[in-house]
């Protein structure tokens, strides 16, 4: 069995039962789910087969909001609220969070 190097760890996470690597997301019952990222390609392509793309607009702003306030949310009631913590998960400065939770009207 090969030793697991920081390499690895940048690509590989195991919480809850799950196993994330490389963006394939796989239960720990070998179960292959959908992926974040293959989730919202299609989810954009989707958006582009039902808007023309000459009214397509602030996509950037409005896929980052999408993400980031679910994220916050599940973050902040995992840490009790506790916004040190909750950034230290992040790996965002306590500061970043503060304000970002501040734009997300928490």
């Amino acid at each position: 069995m090969r030793r697991e190097t920081n390499e690895d760890s940048k690509h590989k996470t195991k919480c809850d039962g799950y196993v994330l690597i490389l963006g394939l997301s796989m239960n720990t019952n070998n179960e292959l789910n959908l992926s974040l990222c293959q989730y919202i390609n299609e989810i954009i392509d989707k958006y582009f087969a039902h808007v023309d793309t000459c009214e397509a607009a602030n996509l950037y702003q409005m896929i980052l909001q999408e993400v980031e306030v679910p994220l916050f949310k599940a973050v902040m009631k995992h840490t009790q609220g506790n916004v040190s913590k909750a950034a230290g998960i992040l790996g965002i400065n306590r500061g970043t969070l503060r304000k970002k939770l501040k734009e997300c009207n928490f």
